[in-house]
């Protein structure tokens, strides 16, 4: 198995764990579309996670900056700042289909805004 498919494997696990039924629903695509599926959701989950689990806005704008690198159509990527196994299946991903940023952004902005209005709550 190369990086790539181990990549791929890292993405699905976390959709396994997280969302079993979820998961379940992808069933019936064929593989490329299935590995599409896992690389978003797993971008999606440690996107959530950054705050809603570690309350760490350093590891969200870290994400932020690795979806800033891949969407650049940067050839070389040195390191990424958050889970680099995603973020090589989320790149490759990308060379298959084309899925806008927006929701991204969309999902890193609601995150943001949840940990400012729990901070005002405490």
């Amino acid at each position: 198995m190369n990086q790539l498919e181990r990549d791929y494997n890292h993405c699905h696990n976390i959709m396994k764990e997280h969302s079993k039924t979820f998961s379940y629903a992808f069933d019936f695509l064929d593989l490329k579309r299935k590995k599409a599926i896992w690389a978003i959701y797993a971008v999606c989950r440690i996107i959530d996670d950054s705050i809603d689990k570690y309350k760490d806005l350093e590891q969200l704008n870290g994400i932020a900056r690795d979806l800033d690198v891949i969407y650049s159509d940067c050839d070389y990527i040195q390191a990424y700042q958050s889970d680099a196994a995603i973020m090589n299946a989320l790149s490759n991903t990308l060379n298959t289909y084309s899925i806008p940023k927006k929701p991204f952004e969309s999902l890193i902005q609601y995150v943001k805004e949840d940990l400012v209005l729990k901070e005002m709550k405490n």
